[in-house]
């Protein structure tokens, strides 16, 4: 029996170069990436395709063209409550299915600080992300 799936959080420092950073497993490939369809803070992507939902792996927009992003991963099980929409500028969601395997989230420099996210692939997700200061390339 697969071992029950908990509620993670964690903070990384991730590199971001060219204003982005990725979520990403096996099927990771963002050659041929466009902007049609895509809302300016978070792309779910498909190998060699423009925005696809859902997507294999997503690419992540930050408002510092390069330098580092302070960045906090929750995993969770369950849908997350209601954000709080006075703390963020931006919120988008999107739906994920990355296919078994490992799964991290990845920077510029493929460093990728957060545990592994293996335990949650196979099966649909979804990404909330939430910024603030990209305006401020914060």
């Amino acid at each position: 029996m697969p071992t029950p799936l908990k509620d993670i959080t964690a903070t990384a420092h991730l590199w971001a170069s060219d204003s982005q950073y990725y979520l990403c497993g096996a099927e990771f490939d963002p050659t041929g990436f466009t902007y049609t369809g895509f809302n300016g803070l978070l792309a779910p992507l498909r190998p060699s395709t423009s925005i696809d939902t859902p997507g294999t792996f997503a690419v992540i927009l930050t408002g510092l063209e390069t330098g580092y992003v302070t960045v906090t991963l929750e995993l969770r099980p369950t849908p997350p409550p209601a954000p709080a929409l006075d703390d963020w500028d931006e919120i988008v969601e999107a739906s994920l299915e990355i296919p078994d395997g490992d799964a991290y989230v990845m920077d510029a420099h493929d460093e990728t600080p957060f545990p592994s996210l293996s335990a949650y692939t196979g099966r649909p997700a979804r990404i909330r992300v939430h910024a603030r200061g990209r305006d401020a390339a914060r």
